[in-house]
This record gives C-alpha cells, structure tokens and sequence, in this order.
C-alpha cells in the first residue's frame, strides 16, 4: 500500500474530528451523528499497530481529541445553564396562573 494511500484513513479522521469541532463551536450537535459513524469506521479500517509515517497525524489527532472533548465539555455546559434557566422560568410563570396565589398562600400565619 501506498505512504499516501495508507495515511488517508489518518488524514480523514483528522477533517472528520476539526468538523466536529466546529459543529460543536456552532451549536449544531445534531449534525454531530453522522460524523461520529464516520469516524468509527475509519478507525475500523486502520491497522492496530500503526506505520511510523502516521506518528505526527496520530499525535494531530490526539490534540484535535482534546479539542473535541473540551468543546463537548462547553456545550454541555452551556445546555445545563440553559436548562436551569428554563426550569426557573416555568416555576416563575406557574407564579402567574389562575389560582396561583391560593395556592402558594398556604403558610400558617397563626403561629
């Protein structure tokens, strides 16, 4: 197999993880699926023990991982934030439904 030939599953692995990361960067984690498959079965066609000439791609990746993983960290994150800001809305607004002030008056003031 050809040098070049046998380092374009690396070289591909590499766009496929920078795409992700700025799928990530953008919001658009559902896009996300489609790539990951990709990747598994790239990694699925690479030999277990890798050719030399394939050390500085590996080791591209791994940083590009490192990205990805930070970036997932971020969003999952910034998705937990939003949702607690969701969560504080709704209890808010059920403040302002019929019947609302009956029902949070059930304090004993007789004490």
């Amino acid at each position: 197999m050809a040098g070049a030939e046998r380092l374009a599953p690396y070289l591909a692995l590499i766009d496929i993880t920078q795409s992700m990361c700025g799928l990530i960067g953008a919001g658009h984690l559902e896009q996300l699926q489609p790539l990951q498959q990709q990747a598994r079965d790239l990694w699925a066609t690479v030999p277990a023990i890798p050719p030399a000439d394939a050390e500085p791609l590996l080791r591209r990746l791994q940083q590009l991982t490192t990205e990805l993983e930070r970036a997932l960290h971020d969003a999952q994150a910034q998705i937990g934030a939003e949702l607690g800001s969701v969560d504080r809305s709704r209890v808010a607004g059920r403040a302002y439904a019929p019947g609302a002030a009956q029902r949070t008056s059930q304090i004993d003031t007789a004490a």
